[in-house]
């Protein structure tokens, strides 16, 4: 009798017959990704897999290498059980901080191919076009692993907890600092504290709580942090937020109100009123949202023209919002100069492509929130400008990030409401 695996597994091969689901699956595959591993007994189902289909050594330095390569790359087969796109241009495989797969990855493909473990269709390139070899697991491959798909364990270990980016958003290496070192042995302990702990959502089911920084071209932009999966608390809507439970206990959401304006007030050594909101002009609440996403688009394009183009695109995309636009009879141009005059003390940050930097500020805050907590030994899970603590740190909570707005802001204050 087949089993309910099995029987999915053909009804999905189906599906797949379509040759337009095919070029679909083809052209949309995810990339490799070097940060997966396997629990310890999916693992030791790996290693045993790999003694059988190769002949290199194993032994040593260089075969425990190979080991944890092949690992990696049996953890992205049986997280996808579909294709996955994989380089074989022998350059993508050279060491470097980014990746923690080898070589090897690629000189075992032919084997696991032969062995029908795999399936694949070779890339290639032309000059305007060119496409990744693709790579999928056969039943061959996946009957090795015992349990159903939801019993395979697979880990997330970040490869790198400081990511430095360049123009087109590709990591670039770089020589370690002072600062990188501080960052990096921060979010060690971070994420050392977090998986201690038990965060789970309203399902019980356990949330990704590992964070890396990740910078823009130099380290004086950006530098937030991000949670990595798409199961992570980041992901999660305000409301699920809520839900989360840290090692039993309910918790608590705290957001710092109108935190970018705010700063940029400070700057120029003005207290924005605390009793008043950036985002609303003229005592109309109903416009807040859509200024707010305005706010965004003029400090984060270098031209007008950019920022129009933005906030429009909100609009495209938020029909709600165009609605209400036009029922004010108000363009988004017309927002633009009415939050220029308006915030004028602040105008000359306007349209010239300051968010990174902003960023930048705004993440030294957080890393400063979360260090004073990691020294408590108090999971602390930041959201950019909100910060989710167990219910009764709520005033600790408070107390650390008003501090820390106020020394890195000159000692201006920020407002603090409860998501």
């Amino acid at each position: 009798m087949k089993s309910i695996r099995v029987l999915a597994r053909e009804a999905a091969k189906q599906r797949t017959e379509s040759s337009e689901y095919r070029k679909y699956r083809l052209n949309n595959a995810p990339s490799f990704d070097h940060s997966l591993t396997l629990l310890e007994q999916h693992a030791a189902v790996s290693r045993q897999i790999l003694s059988e289909i190769t002949e290199k050594n194993l032994d040593g330095t260089v075969g425990k290498e190979r080991i944890k390569s092949f690992e990696i790359l049996c953890a992205n087969l049986l997280r996808r059980e579909r294709m996955i796109a994989l380089p074989m241009a022998p350059e993508y495989w050279t060491k470097c901080r980014y990746r923690r797969a080898g070589q090897f990855v690629r000189e075992i493909i032919p084997s696991m191919e032969q062995k029908g473990l795999i399936g694949r269709k070779k890339g290639f390139r032309f000059p305007n076009n060119s496409r990744l070899t693709r790579i999928w697991p056969t039943d061959s491959f996946l009957e090795r692993f015992p349990g159903e798909r939801s019993q395979v364990f697979i880990e997330r270990m970040p490869v790198e907890l400081v990511v430095l980016r360049d123009e087109e958003k590709r990591d670039k290496n770089y020589r370690n600092t002072r600062e990188t070192e501080r960052i990096r042995s921060l979010l060690q302990k971070a994420n050392a504290l977090h998986r201690k702990a038990d965060i789970l959502d309203s399902e019980g089911k356990r949330i990704d709580t590992d964070l890396h920084a990740v910078f823009n071209i130099t380290f004086n932009r950006g530098g937030r942090l991000y949670a990595g999966w798409a199961k992570s608390f980041q992901a999660m809507p305000e409301e699920a937020r809520i839900a989360i439970t840290i090692d039993g206990q309910l918790v608590v959401e705290l957001d710092f109100s109108a935190l970018h304006p705010r700063m940029l007030y400070a700057m120029e050594g003005v207290q924005f009123p605390l009793d008043k909101d950036p985002y609303v002009l003229d005592q109309d609440k109903s416009l807040r949202e859509i200024l707010k996403k305005i706010f965004l688009a003029i400090l984060g394009s270098n031209r007008r023209i950019q920022a129009v183009a933005a906030g429009n695109n909100y609009l495209h995309e938020n029909y709600s919002a165009y609605l209400l636009l036009k029922r004010k009879g108000k363009t988004v141009a017309q927002l633009i100069r009415e939050f220029r005059k308006h915030h004028w003390p602040i105008v000359k940050f306007f349209l010239r492509g300051m968010m990174p930097e902003i960023q930048n500020r705004d993440s030294k805050i957080a890393m400063d929130i979360l260090s004073h907590f990691i020294e408590k030994d108090i999971p602390c899970l930041p959201i950019h400008d909100s910060f989710i603590v167990q219910e009764q740190h709520e005033y600790e909570l408070r107390a650390a990030m008003d501090r820390a707005f106020r020394e890195r802001n000159n000692g201006f204050s920020c407002p603090i409401k409860k998501s």
